[in-house]
């Protein structure tokens, strides 16, 4: 009996592509919004001034370091490089570690933020920690991948 071949960007596989170019889409929105904003430092808040400043920049590094792991993704994409499968799975645990941060950040700016901001904060992450699981899950156990991404 011949073994089915699973060489080839097709299933989920495209699934997967179509959600990293998604990401690319939001992080090029996120970059250009952040640098085009007319935002000024609050200094006078004190040391919650001080954190959504940095909160801001904090913001802009995360998502430019995103969007130039998301180009060398699309390059082993391109390329069939093997290394696609590790630099797919640092890709999601930075995009969970950079939420987490974040979500991290709002608290120390608000010790007692309304309730649909902790559960709106908490329901970000989970999901993104979620997503990550899923796709990481994928890329390990999925056959379509380890025959695609041999170079």
């Amino acid at each position: 009996m011949e073994e089915k071949s699973y060489k080839g960007i097709k299933g989920w596989m495209v699934v997967l592509i179509i959600n990293l170019i998604l990401f690319g889409f939001v992080y090029i929105n996120g970059i250009t919004n952040l640098i085009l904003s007319n935002y000024a430092p609050v200094r006078d808040w004190g040391y919650a001034g001080y954190l959504l400043d940095a909160g801001k920049w904090f913001s802009l590094i995360s998502e430019v370091v995103l969007l130039l792991v998301l180009l060398c993704l699309f390059f082993l994409i391109a390329s069939k490089k093997a290394l696609f499968k590790p630099w797919c799975i640092i890709f999601f645990i930075l995009v969970f570690c950079f939420k987490l941060i974040l979500s991290i950040m709002i608290f120390q700016v608000t010790p007692a933020p309304p309730f649909w901001v902790l559960q709106q904060s908490i329901a970000y992450v989970v999901n993104t920690g979620v997503l990550a699981l899923l796709w990481i899950a994928y890329l390990i156990r999925s056959k379509r991948v380890a025959q695609t991404f041999t170079k």
